[in-house]
């Protein structure tokens, strides 16, 4: 029985500088491109936060002082820096008799404005609080106590 000798050509040429390649590109961007050394930006930010149509019954739910979270991490954002300004929510319809638009209040729900402040990361796409951006006219869903609510930005200041 004879011995078939393996023969190293072009191909295995080819075969051995791609792998090479991988693992030249994999440790450019898990060793060396380590981006955790850079300096952050880190700014302290005033938000205001507009929360709508929250039954009354959770009234006192928003309080001075308040930590405000991450509902996916827990991470605490900010604190609540002004007593929360609460509104009756407001709804639009159309009243047929005088050919207009009324804007009646809902009963049993609220809106509210809160403002809170907290120590943020500035990125390209804006400023990123425990995990989470924020921007102005996006919504953003945040943690209260153990209430979460859903609200729009409507105010940032960096106050640094």
């Amino acid at each position: 029985m004879e011995r078939k000798k393996y023969r190293f050509n072009i191909i295995d040429v080819f075969i051995i500088l791609i792998i090479l390649g991988l693992i030249a590109l994999l440790a450019y961007v898990f060793i060396f491109n380590n981006k955790s050394n850079e300096n952050k930006e880190i700014a302290e930010v005033e938000c205001v936060v507009e929360v709508s149509g929250i039954n009354e019954i959770f009234r006192d739910k928003f309080n001075l002082g308040d930590i405000i979270k991450n509902v996916n991490n827990q991470k605490p954002i900010g604190t609540i820096t002004e007593t929360p300004e609460r509104r009756r929510t407001v709804t639009t319809a159309f009243d047929e008799k005088t050919g207009s638009e009324v804007y009646p209040e809902v009963e049993r729900l609220d809106d509210y404005i809160i403002t809170f402040v907290g120590k943020a990361e500035k990125t390209d796409r804006g400023y990123l609080f425990a995990d989470m951006y924020l921007n102005v006219c996006e919504p953003c869903t945040i943690q209260i106590g153990d209430m979460q609510c859903t609200g729009t930005c409507i105010k940032m200041t960096v106050l640094d």
